[in-house]
């Protein structure tokens, strides 16, 4: 019992290291959009009409000389959100979503993936810091009890709930449930700051109005958000003895559903991918937020447009911003070289490709090439291509605008997630020789390839260094190092890499 007792306050503590909650002035989030508002849609959280907040600093820049060949390194895994400890691409896509306050926030989130997504790690830190804003607006306390989700009874009938105990849950302040959401309220607030946004708000609600409308305030306070999360069935060693994201996530409150392999897919192949609304089996309330597979939405293009910004300000101005110094120095060193024309090439790995899709409309116009390496699904890029055109018609895009994929021509099969010698030497030589660490399933792919090609570039990647046209790579560090001790996990249960081992 002790030694029970012990892990779960290990559990509890690692993380809120990994999601601690700074304090820090509060922004104006990005409100929601009327006419979207209500919606199970995907991803409609972000008002385009609405000036994004400025981030709490842009992320700092690197250079790396790799094979002789001097790469910038954009370290966006350095991007953080206080509020909730987002950093990297999910802090980028979960942007706007970040900035809405707990009042206007959506009582039900729900989501679906892998058992140690980052997505779902993600989401449930968001969540949890929005359960947490409502407790410091009730001063403290608990949330009241909630309801549990609507789904049809075959659904029902084949998932489980994974949580921690109760015990566990109510040292957590607002663990596992929500209720069954009630409709959003309604525009936000002009106040200038966040007292004065909830002192009208309780003048709208309770003054003069009668009881009633006072008591729907304060229960609209009482209320938890709850994070819903679809997987397919969890090992049981895994459910016996949590571990990385999946610890985390529920440590955070995120209530995961299990479907068995023919449930899920049964019930998540209607999507046709990552755009898709929340299946009908669900039965979501019109007001739930459905978040696809990932955050492939419409909601995440703000967050990576302010990242796009970042991008463009650090080349045009030669430099100019906060932490581009590495910038500076690599188009000095480009002009003392005689270089009369110097372009800038980003490259990144891609899973559904919504951060390659979004910083390609929002670069390219501006002279940028984005260029995205294949993570997953085929080695042709297939997948990858599917998804971001699917993504691009469904946030107005023409189809011009698109990122270029880099692609292995070494040809073979390579299933993703499955542990790999020389994905584990990728890591390890990036690790010892530029001192750069990444994640196992994005970032080593992702050098593996663009490693594999330095000698065989593409023609847009090549430049025409004898007419005075360099072109800079830039690789753009994502983040996703959360869960590198679970994939460290799987090379170790594969005989890949012993804990004793230096990197």
């Amino acid at each position: 019992m002790v030694i029970m007792s012990l892990a779960r306050i290990f559990l509890f503590v690692k993380a809120t290291e990994t999601f601690s909650l700074h304090v820090q002035p509060r922004r104006r989030p990005a409100r929601l959009a009327s006419a979207r508002r209500g919606s199970s849609h995907a991803g409609d959280w972000a008002d385009p009409g609405c000036a994004p907040s400025d981030p709490p600093f842009p992320s700092p820049w690197e250079t790396i000389v790799v094979k002789d060949r001097r790469i910038l390194v954009k370290r966006d895994d350095l991007f953080r959100l206080p509020e909730t400890g987002l950093y990297g691409n999910k802090a980028r896509k979960l942007w706007s979503l970040s900035r809405v306050k707990a009042l206007k926030f959506p009582r039900l989130v729900v989501s679906h993936g892998g058992a140690q997504s980052n997505s779902m790690l993600s989401i449930a830190a968001v969540v949890h810091a929005k359960n947490r804003e409502l407790l410091e607006k009730r001063g403290g306390g608990a949330l009241e009890a909630a309801a549990p989700v609507t789904v049809t009874a075959e659904v029902e009938a084949s998932s489980r709930a994974s949580s921690v105990d109760g015990d566990f849950a109510r040292q957590l302040d607002l663990m596992m449930a929500g209720r069954t959401p009630s409709p959003f309220e309604g525009p936000e607030s002009e106040a200038e700051s966040e007292a004065e946004y909830y002192e009208e708000e309780e003048e709208e609600t309770g003054r003069g109005r009668g009881g009633g409308e006072r008591e729907s305030a304060q229960t609209s306070l009482a209320a938890p958000k709850k994070f819903v999360y679809f997987t397919k069935t969890v090992p049981r060693w895994l459910r016996q003895n949590p571990s990385g994201n999946y610890a985390r996530a529920l440590a955070l409150g995120a209530e995961i559903r299990q479907l068995s392999p023919a449930a899920y897919s049964d019930l998540f192949a209607s999507c046709g991918g990552v755009v898709s609304d929340a299946p009908e089996a669900l039965r979501l309330a019109k007001d739930a937020l459905w978040v696809p597979q990932g955050g492939a939405c419409a909601g995440a293009e703000e967050g990576v447009k302010l990242l796009a910004d970042e991008i463009f300000e650090a080349w045009s101005s030669q430099g100019g911003g906060q932490g581009a110094a590495a910038v500076v120095k690599v188009r000095e060193l480009e002009k003392a070289g005689g270089g009369a024309r110097q372009r800038l090439a980003v490259v990144l790995p891609g899973g559904t490709g919504a951060t390659a899709l979004f910083l390609a409309r929002h670069l390219q116009p501006r002279g940028i090439t984005v260029v995205v390496v294949p993570c997953v699904g085929d080695l042709r890029g297939a997948y990858l291509w599917r998804q971001m055109s699917e993504l691009d018609a469904l946030t107005g895009g023409a189809g011009d605008k698109m990122p270029l994929l880099l692609l292995d021509d070494r040809g073979g099969a390579r299933p993703f997630g499955e542990p790999k010698a020389e994905l584990l030497e990728v890591w390890r030589m990036l690790e010892r020789e530029c001192n750069l660490t990444v994640d196992l399933l994005y970032g080593a792919r992702a050098w593996e390839v663009l490693l594999s090609r330095l000698d065989s570039l593409p023609r847009q990647l090549r430049g025409r260094p004898d007419r005075g046209d360099f072109v800079q790579l830039c690789y753009l560090h994502c983040g996703g190092l959360e869960g590198t001790s679970s994939q460290l996990n799987r090379y170790k249960h594969a005989g890949l890499f012993e804990r004793h081992q230096a990197i």
